[in-house]
């Protein structure tokens, strides 16, 4: 899947993206990772997690979601190809939200044309 390639692309496409995860949420497992720092591999099953939560939560299946705190945001996007994956991007609480969901959604946008 060349997303798995582009993951250290998309970290390093955006300012203040830290962090990208790329999971199955059907199988609660981390695809694969590339962060700008050593992250416990526990760091990046949270992500998976917080995916699940966000994207499968009770208010219905959406296919973005955002989640703020003081020392970072989650920016969280499901794959159109396959809605049981994502990418969840950690970035730092003050970066451009709608940009990194854009470098998101244009790694699986690409994904699609290949």
């Amino acid at each position: 899947m060349a997303v798995l390639k582009d993951l250290k692309r998309i970290r390093e496409a955006g300012p203040g993206i830290e962090a990208v995860a790329y999971v199955d949420m059907a199988t609660s497992t981390v695809l694969a990772t590339s962060s700008a720092i050593d992250e416990p591999q526990e760091r990046f099953d949270g992500l998976c997690d917080a995916a699940i939560a966000l994207l499968d939560g009770a208010d219905g299946e959406p296919d973005e979601a955002v989640r703020m705190a003081s020392t970072e945001a989650l920016v969280v996007c499901r794959s159109a190809a396959d809605q049981e994956e994502a990418l969840c991007l950690v970035c730092a609480p003050d970066a451009d939200v709608s940009a990194v969901m854009h470098h998101a959604r244009a790694a699986f946008d690409a994904e699609g044309s290949k």
